[in-house]
């Protein structure tokens, strides 16, 4: 549990630290046995089209599928992972 709760920290710091993100609502989901922890950071674009609410997060979610999932975005992504692993690692 320790261990859990100090790498959502940890995470959560290193994404405010790269991104430029209003803010990180993090979630907790358990279904299917199993657990999800997910950290949504709140970007720009979003507020343009959705309200704050936690309800909009499946709608943002939706947007982006259909939107925003294609190669620039997804190598995009895979650079932030990145940054965010490094960030973590050097503590």
């Amino acid at each position: 549990m320790l261990e859990l709760s100090k790498l959502i920290y940890e995470t959560r710091n290193a994404i405010k630290k790269i991104g430029k993100n209003e803010y990180i609502t993090i979630i907790q989901e358990e279904q299917s046995g199993h657990l999800h922890i997910w950290l949504f950071p709140r970007c720009q674009w979003m507020n343009e089209k959705f309200d704050d609410s936690l309800s909009s997060i499946r709608d943002i979610m939706d947007y982006a599928r259909k939107n925003l999932k294609n190669q620039e975005q997804i190598e995009n992504i895979l650079k932030t992972v990145e940054k965010i692993k490094i960030e973590i690692n050097k503590k």
